[in-house]
């Protein structure tokens, strides 16, 4: 990336005044693309909108400078400002609650439409022929040349480039690829994940609205169609040619494609959009991943670099064990009732066994226990405290820990890096967000049991990678990242031999055991809830019909025909 954003300023110096401005606009446009990598490819937040924050930096730039042309400095950030508050504000009405993909694509889509509409009709900014005259690009009391003007922009483009590529690897900036790959794990170690995708739009929004600023200043002209469907189109197709996620794949794709569309607009221009929508066919159907990745295979290098991690112990937590009470707590869906008047007490540190059929309610309930599902009716109580309508992540910070039937993983992240940012969502500063270097304090249960999986022997490889059993095991250490004071267990002998079940049975009572806590543990297998549970609660059509202990359950007449019948 260095290299070649050298080689793209040496390329302004060495061209005529043309083909130097011709980059440098390229540069500005890739900006755009590059924001949409941030909130696409690094969040997974579908926004066809990066085009509003680049117009109405580009706008305002436009407008103050023709009304101050010495304030050059003060108007761009002024416009990177604007295009922080568009991207809040964007987060803020999409976000607050959960939306389609879809929604959201066709909502920032007719933003942008709309966007130029408007822009259309205020004559105040030009209306329909748009806004021209800026004056040259000013530093104080000093008037830049074309030449060293398109030079500073091209400098100023690849520190942003580069400032973004840095806070990407940084954990802050990997915190948006564990919400895209698993938001429901993200939210289970404790993040607020709404929060993290509010704050990509913004920073994204940022990036944006430097570039339209930027791009205002190099071409000194604006016009309605810069919020456009074309702009919309163009951004899109650079983001994927170049590869999502990559951030330098969609910056090279944006100004190689921008060049060699000005460099055939003579020759071949009636053929342009007719070759350009062939090569994007070709590239989505035999080049998955963009370019960059295509490079990535040529140079036989992995699909990503992972982060150097040091996992090391943390220090000992004395936590006292949870208290969780639930008072007539149903949920419905519609006509159908999952959970039916449950009332439930776990308080004392052991494993608490869930059982029951299929569709008993026996997943609804610990969705409820830990925010991931709203209640109907009842209460839940967590250490005296109503606790009916948190959020996951309040639940997490309260101390509830929690694995997911079917594995929840950041699956292109290493196993290390997994562990580290499980760990860093209950860490008491902040500070490590930032930081170049990942050192992550692990809890010792968390250690004790990626070393009794053998996980320990597998940080470097990626979570998508591992086996079955594998990731189960991996997702109760995530939980146990946590410093849970109550761990809840959603089938983790699922994929299990027997002997692998029986060694889990053996570890989740040494995790009890040794960390005081109880476990609230829905499962199927016999043979673990024999060997693991201190207490059972037999649940039928969302209804508790028996809880008492492994002999007392085994003899319960209902019991055996709902659940021991074979």
């Amino acid at each position: 990336m260095v290299a070649a954003a050298v080689a793209a300023m040496l390329a302004v110096q060495a061209q005529s005044g043309f083909y130097a401005s011709q980059i440098a606009q390229a540069a500005t446009l890739a900006l755009m693309a590059v924001s949409l990598d941030i909130v696409w490819g690094h969040g997974g937040i579908v926004s066809l909108g990066q085009t509003v924050p680049f117009g109405v930096a580009a706008y305002l730039t436009a407008r103050l400078s023709i009304a101050a042309p010495s304030l050059a400095l003060p108007i761009i950030a002024l416009g990177v400002v604007s295009g922080a508050l568009l991207g809040l504000l964007m987060g803020i009405v999409l976000l607050r609650r959960r939306r389609s993909a879809m929604t959201i694509a066709l909502f920032t889509m007719m933003l942008s439409l709309l966007a130029e509409q408007l822009a259309a009709k205020l004559l105040v900014i030009g209306g329909f022929n748009g806004l021209g005259g800026l004056p040259a690009l000013r530093l104080g009391p000093l008037e830049l040349s074309s030449r060293h003007r398109d030079l500073l922009i091209v400098g100023v483009c690849a520190a942003t480039v580069m400032a973004v590529w840095s806070l990407s690897r940084r954990p802050f900036g990997v915190l948006l690829v564990g919400v895209r790959d698993s938001e429901q794990r993200m939210a289970a170690s404790g993040y607020h994940t709404i929060l993290i995708k509010v704050m990509a739009l913004a920073v994204a929004g940022a990036v944006a609205g430097l570039g339209g600023s930027l791009y205002a200043m190099q071409t000194g002209f604006v016009f309605p169609g810069i919020f456009g469907f074309g702009f919309i189109a163009d951004t899109l197709l650079w983001t994927l040619i170049g590869g999502f996620g990559s951030l330098a794949g969609p910056v090279g794709a944006t100004v190689g494609l921008s060049l060699l569309e000005e460099y055939l607009a003579d020759a071949a221009i009636d053929y342009w959009l007719l070759l350009t929508g062939i090569s994007f066919l070709v590239l989505v159907m035999f080049v998955e991943g963009g370019i960059a990745s295509q490079v990535r295979r040529w140079l036989r290098m992995a699909p990503r670099t992972p982060n150097p991690v040091e996992l090391v112990p943390a220090p000992a937590d004395a936590r006292a064990p949870a208290r969780l009470r639930t008072e007539s707590l149903s949920c419905s869906f519609g006509a159908f009732s999952a959970v039916n008047d449950i009332n439930l007490e776990v308080a004392e540190p052991g494993v608490y066994c869930l059982i029951g059929p299929n569709g008993a309610g026996k997943t609804t309930l610990l969705d409820i226990l830990c925010g991931f599902q709203q209640s109907t009716r009842g209460l839940v109580e967590f250490d005296g405290n109503d606790v009916t309508r948190a959020r996951p992540w309040t639940f997490t910070r309260l101390g509830v820990g929690r694995k997911f039937q079917n594995p929840h993983l950041m699956a292109s992240l290493t196993v290390a890096e997994n562990v580290a940012l499980a760990s860093f969502a209950v860490a008491p500063r902040s500070d490590w967000m930032w930081n170049r270097a990942w050192r992550a304090q692990v809890p010792p249960a968390a250690l004790e049991t990626l070393a009794a999986s053998g996980l320990d022997s597998r940080l470097s490889a990626t979570a998508g990678e591992l086996s079955h059993g594998e990731q189960q095991w991996l997702e109760t250490v995530l939980a146990l990242c946590t410093r849970p004071r109550m761990l809840l267990l959603d089938e983790p002998t699922a994929g299990l031999t027997a002997s692998e079940s029986s060694r889990a049975a053996e570890q989740f009572r040494a995790i009890a055991q040794n960390q005081q806590i109880p476990l609230v543990v829905v499962e199927h297998d016999t043979t673990f809830i024999r060997e693991a549970s201190d207490h059972i609660t037999v649940l039928a059509g969302g209804r508790v019909v028996a809880q008492g202990t492994v002999e007392e359950i085994e003899a319960n007449p209902r019991v055996k025909e709902l659940y021991f019948a074979t």
